[in-house]
């Protein structure tokens, strides 16, 4: 088992995972491949963790850097996780979770932070068993692309 920063030649098999977590949510992909490896290494506007089983990419951790005015800190937010169904149960979401633990203590992060749906009864169970917890006094907010066309066309 290993886990590393992805590779600009392994971009394809990172978008691949990313679909089939898409699969697995009932969503659809709109980016491209070329949109993601711009986002990964021309941009950096997102980091990526890779875990490989028997030399086969089998999960990720796509994250990205926020910062925290309570302590002047940079924080780390985990936009997804994914292990392929058939790699679980091998501890590939642990070590994805502990490389994620080292970045943040290397960058000097103040905290990890991630969001799941409340229908995920198996990846709740495995965030307790990693000592997270759930922050009940907040609520997640989202405005897409129609409500930030109303808000820009407001502003004229």
């Amino acid at each position: 088992m290993e886990v590393r920063h992805v590779k600009e030649e392994e971009v394809k098999d990172l978008y691949q995972l990313i679909k089939e977590l898409a699969d697995y949510l009932g969503d659809e992909i709109f980016m491209t491949v070329e949109e993601l490896e711009k986002a990964l290494f021309e941009e950096k506007s997102c980091f990526a963790l890779l875990a490989f089983k028997d030399n086969k990419p089998q999960g990720y951790a796509l994250y990205y850097y926020t910062f925290s005015t309570v302590t002047g800190k940079k924080g780390i937010y985990l936009l997804d996780l994914y292990v392929k169904k058939e790699a679980r149960r091998f501890g590939l979401g642990k070590a994805l979770f502990k490389d994620l633990a080292k970045v943040a203590k290397e960058k000097d992060c103040c905290r990890i932070d991630w969001d799941c749906l409340k229908w995920n009864t198996s990846s709740i169970d495995f965030y307790y068993s990693l000592g997270a917890s759930v922050r009940d006094d907040h609520d997640f907010f989202r405005l897409e692309d129609q409500q930030i066309d109303h808000l820009v066309s407001e502003s004229k």
